[in-house]
């Protein structure tokens, strides 16, 4: 199990999630969470736009995996 921060508007929203969840399945999570609209926001991760059919595992870096956290930044489109 991970815990995923994203962060929308300086605003720190927590989800936990194991290495095999597909993103699409934690987005939703942080979209109802949240009540934002499902394609009104971008999530981005060191720099790269997130494919909600992978995996959390595929975009985790080692040091998130020792932490056993990542962050990911939420932008408006």
């Amino acid at each position: 199990m991970v815990t995923i921060e994203f962060i929308y508007h300086q605003i720190i929203t927590t989800i936990p999630a194991k290495l095999s969840d597909l993103f699409r399945n934690v987005i939703d999570k942080f979209n109802q969470r949240n009540q934002i609209p499902q394609d009104s926001v971008y999530f981005i991760i060191n720099g790269m736009l997130i494919k909600p059919e992978r995996t959390v595992e595929n975009y985790m870096r080692d040091r998130d995996k020792i932490e056993g956290k990542m962050k990911i930044l939420v932008v408006d489109i």
